[in-house]
């Protein structure tokens, strides 16, 4: 698997593995380190809102990258 453009990212409530570069944090010169987490699209119950890539712990940052998540291991693996 490879990391595509988030433009390229299903907005469809799948999740996904989001990458976020680091980044300062609304221009009041904290840094926050880039991170992965697993995410999706959520789009506000008002349509006029902007929708945003969300994940635990994301806050709403700027995604740049996504990646299907990978299988599930087997009971076999367990």
């Amino acid at each position: 698997m490879e990391w595509q453009p988030i433009e390229t990212a299903p907005k469809d409530g799948t999740r996904i593995l989001i990458y976020f570069p680091a980044s300062c944090v609304r221009c009041r010169g904290i840094r926050v380190e880039e991170s992965v987490f697993i995410g999706h699209w959520h789009q506000p119950g008002n349509p006029q809102q902007i929708g945003f890539w969300t994940g635990w712990g994301s806050s709403r940052r700027t995604a740049t990258h996504w990646m299907p998540l990978p299988k599930s291991p087997t009971d076999e693996e367990l």
